[in-house]
């Protein structure tokens, strides 16, 4: 039979090949859902921006222009983040050591 701490270790094998715990944390005896998180996305885009800049000109006199670089910005973006529930114990129940979600 397998002793604790190699189902420990199975238990975390699985959880690392799934790559993602949503399964585990989920509404059930002694675990409750707190609230819903999701938001709006931040992009990168290319912004413009304008420099002036001077220089010579014909006959050694200084005369002003303009550059354009390009930099990275962020923004908001009006789509929103898909809802991800978040879940804690139940009132009146407290976190085990043992089991991530486990209550």
């Amino acid at each position: 039979m397998w002793g604790s701490g190699e189902l420990l270790v199975a238990w975390f094998l699985v959880l690392a090949a799934d790559g993602t715990t949503e399964h585990v944390y989920r509404p059930s005896r002694r675990v409750c859902t707190v609230g819903i998180s999701g938001g709006s996305i931040s992009e990168t885009f290319v912004q413009r921006v304008y420099q002036p800049y001077l220089t010579t000109c014909d006959g050694h006199r200084a005369c002003s222009t303009y550059r354009t670089i390009y930099r990275t910005a962020y923004r908001r973006s009006p789509g929103v983040t898909p809802a991800r529930p978040r879940y804690a114990c139940c009132p009146g129940w407290k976190r085990t050591s043992g089991l991530p979600g486990a209550c």
